[in-house]
């Protein structure tokens, strides 16, 4: 049996998982912790394998070619560190700012913004209903 939890997986809690593995831990029955990975750590899991493939991906290949030997989980030690700086060009198209924190600009990013349509109606809309929009 192979068991894997993302600690930041809001829909399992990592404690009910540790009653899991303390109940789960005979031969060939074995539980991760992927530390700052959300639910579903096969695809997910904030660390690459020497394969390439996510740590919890490498873990399950391991398990399935043989669950008799226990998975080298080497990976789980290797899990990157929570990146609040975020990614310029994700920021830009979802904030309209290059920064998250720093309020950038969009000239900053050197990336010019294509309005959807309709969201100049939006505003007046909203400035009519008394909500204060640019």
């Amino acid at each position: 049996m192979l068991m894997i939890e993302g600690t930041l997986c809001g829909a399992t809690a990592v404690c009910a998982a540790h009653g899991l593995a303390d109940h789960f831990d005979g031969p060939h029955q074995y539980h991760y912790e992927h530390p700052r990975s959300p639910c579903c750590s096969l695809g997910q899991s904030v660390a690459d394998a020497p394969t390439g493939l996510t740590c919890g991906a490498d873990l399950f290949f391991q398990f399935i070619d043989n669950p008799l030997v226990e998975p080298d989980a080497s990976c789980v030690d290797e899990m990157y560190p929570l990146d609040f700086a975020g990614n310029p060009d994700h920021s830009m198209t979802i904030f309209g700012t290059s920064d998250l924190w720093e309020n950038g600009t969009k000239a900053e990013a050197g990336v010019v913004a294509v309005e959807p349509p309709g969201l100049d109606r939006a505003r007046r809309m909203l400035r009519l209903a008394g909500l204060g929009v640019r």
